[in-house]
């Protein structure tokens, strides 16, 4: 997989035990072949898990080597035939059919365009490198399907997957579109100047239900009895300044109030800082926002940073303006993952 740059299927699996809850985690088995795109630092990594009846167990970690020259080639295919056996029927593949269909399932419902030192991108730094947040994702799609206001009901995205960051380098320009497919599912899809698009996020559109109750007294006894707050100078100051850093425009979080496992972030965003982008509904530096109110949660000994692997379930029932709340509840957390209901 590594040398051909693709992920192959995990094999009997497309019905996988419901006690493995992957519905309710960012890992799922593969079950369709599709591109192995590089990762954040640029080479694909895996790991790999051997478990011996004996008790003799073996991990690994594997990583692509560095690009170098091959010593040996294939032969160039002359001619490629669109006919192939099975069980001794010939059958033929109508290619054109085949991908005519294909579009005819999935549309393209709204694109957006970033490009490289725009205030968006030039004040979100992961490693130094300018980085779409992922929640634009959450509220590109939004934007793009049948809004709150049209259904009267809400809407909601359920395992929303980030699946690969989108890195801009000088010059660049990213394409981002939002597509819907068959059974309410949805995904994103990058394409950077002159590569293939790739799918950077995938998710499933769903009923909402019920719009939920009034938080409002569960506010006031927040900030009435918050055991501290943190300040919005003492919120950025205190990232961690290689992994991830965040510029003025999108610095929204005013203050946090903790009162034991809840936060209450005041967020605010200043549309004069991001012109380039506007959203209907949720704009994603106020997502970025309520992300960052989760991680005071954290045990402060754990330090580090931590990215968004997936939106569990999203819910919007109507739109937020340019100011807001956010409530985040702790729900599990270790050194590797952190669980956060908002």
């Amino acid at each position: 997989q590594l040398q051909y740059q693709t992920l192959v299927p995990t094999l009997h699996c497309e019905r996988p035990h419901p006690r493995f809850g992957f519905e309710e985690s960012p890992f799922y088995p593969n079950t369709e072949t599709k591109a192995w795109e590089a990762g954040l630092l640029g080479k694909r990594v895996a790991a790999l898990s051997s478990f011996g009846f004996g008790g003799t167990n073996a991990h690994l970690i594997v990583e692509e080597a560095d690009v170098h020259q091959a010593r040996r080639g294939s032969l160039p295919i002359e001619r490629l035939s669109n006919t192939y056996y099975w069980l001794g029927q010939e059958l033929v593949r109508d290619e054109a059919l085949t991908m005519e269909k294909q579009s005819a399932k999935n549309r393209t419902l709204k694109k957006e365009i970033f490009a490289y030192g725009e205030p968006y991108l030039r004040d979100h730094l992961v490693n130094h490198q300018q980085v779409i947040l992922g929640v634009t994702y959450a509220s590109l799609l939004v934007d793009a399907l049948p809004t709150p206001a049209r259904v009267g009901t809400g809407l909601c995205l359920r395992r929303l997957l980030f699946q690969h960051p989108v890195v801009l380098a000088a010059g660049d320009r990213a394409v981002i579109e939002a597509v819907a497919g068959s059974s309410g599912k949805v995904r994103v899809t990058a394409q950077l100047q002159g590569q293939s698009p790739v799918e950077v996020a995938t998710g499933k559109q769903t009923e909402p239900g019920a719009a939920p109750p009034s938080v409002k007294e569960q506010l006031e006894t927040i900030l009435n009895q918050a055991e501290h707050t943190l300040e919005k100078e003492a919120l950025y100051s205190a990232e961690d300044q290689v992994t991830i850093w965040h510029g003025a425009s999108l610095r929204v979080v005013e203050a946090v109030h903790v009162h034991a496992t809840h936060a209450l972030g005041i967020l605010k965003v200043d549309m004069a800082l991001l012109p380039e982008h506007t959203y209907s509904y949720v704009h994603p530096a106020l997502l970025n926002g309520g992300l960052l109110t989760g991680l005071t949660l954290l045990e402060k000994s754990w330090g580090g940073s931590f990215l968004p692997l997936m939106i569990k379930e999203f819910r919007v029932y109507g739109e937020v303006g340019t100011s807001c709340y956010a409530l985040a509840e702790l729900v599990t957390s270790n050194r590797e993952m952190l669980e956060v209901n908002y």
